[in-house]
């Protein structure tokens, strides 16, 4: 269940996310009715996935999930040859983009950084981890073009989603579309 009337139809509590980008990371919230004023009961790095509320109204039950994610190579697709390169655990390393660039590293979205979303890259046997998106909002779903010398991501930076290009090493970062999300 995602919603929850109170017992004194004040208001609703239910699960939900303040960007649509934030969608395994839902929150539980309080919504005032009839004024829809939102109020945020929990806030940390969680994901909930279902609530209920006691028939009084005191106490709320609620489901917390967690995603585990590792980033794994598997040599000719030979699942005998399979090696681990990345153990993320709830970094979500890969889970909202992973890509092949053409000198064979790998550029990665992870939480890494304190719970952020950003891009990464590495080498493929998983050592020379860089972060390349620092304090810039949310970013993820990176490509490497072919040519290899760009990679494109989504980001919300701006404040909406658009799609932005940056240099192999994170520099030189530039906004290619300029979208309202209206």
């Amino acid at each position: 269940k995602h919603v929850a009337w109170t017992p004194d139809k004040s208001g609703l509590l239910l699960m939900g996310a303040e960007k649509a980008s934030d969608y395994f990371s839902n929150q539980i919230w309080y919504l005032s009715y009839p004024d829809g004023e939102p109020r945020r009961v929990t806030n940390n790095f969680d994901n909930y996935l279902g609530i209920s509320l006691a028939a009084d109204g005191r106490s709320i039950a609620a489901v917390q999930g967690n995603r585990i994610s590792n980033i794994w190579i598997v040599p000719n697709a030979d699942a005998s040859r399979a090696v681990q390169i990345k153990a993320g655990g709830t970094n979500q390393e890969g889970t909202d983009g992973l890509y092949w660039a053409p000198d064979r590293k790998i550029v990665f979205y992870s939480k890494a950084s304190g719970g952020h979303d950003d891009i990464w890259i590495m080498n493929e046997d998983g050592s020379g981890v860089k972060q390349l998106t620092v304090d810039a909002g949310v970013n993820y779903d990176p490509v490497v073009t072919p040519d290899g010398r760009y990679i494109v991501f989504a980001s919300e930076r701006s404040g909406q989603p658009n799609t932005w290009r940056m240099d192999m090493d994170g520099g030189n970062v530039k906004q290619l579309t300029f979208g309202t999300g209206q």
